[in-house]
């Protein structure tokens, strides 16, 4: 995780210890799929690497579900359905921020003389 960015993070406060858990069960899941999947990778047995790669895949679209419940529970925790982005930041801080305008707008709106 990132550090809170004053200049672009509002915060709302703090995870909660059971989104918390939440959270760090899915990026586990996800973790493991990707350990697993190296092992499938590597291994002379095809029917192992076979039963290696389906766990893999398994333990990464429930690692995916969990991580997108976890988001919408974030929202909920901290009433931000109605916000463009919302993110989570060091020391289990929720936030929110504007949508940051692509570098390559800035520029063309220099170039063409935007915001006169």
């Amino acid at each position: 995780m990132v550090d809170v960015n004053p200049d672009r993070d509002h915060v709302v406060g703090e995870v909660s210890d059971e989104l918390r858990r939440l959270y760090l069960t899915a990026i586990r899941w996800i973790k493991t799929s990707m350990e697993i999947n190296v092992e499938a990778n590597f291994t002379q047995d095809t029917q192992q690497a076979e039963r290696l790669a389906i766990k893999a895949h398994e333990l990464q679209e429930k690692g995916k579900i969990l991580r997108n419940i976890f988001w919408a529970a974030l929202k909920d925790e901290h009433k931000m359905w109605n916000k463009p982005s919302v993110g989570l930041r060091s020391g289990w801080i929720a936030v929110w921020s504007e949508p940051e305008t692509p570098h390559i707008i800035g520029f063309l709106e220099d170039l063409f003389g935007g915001d006169d």
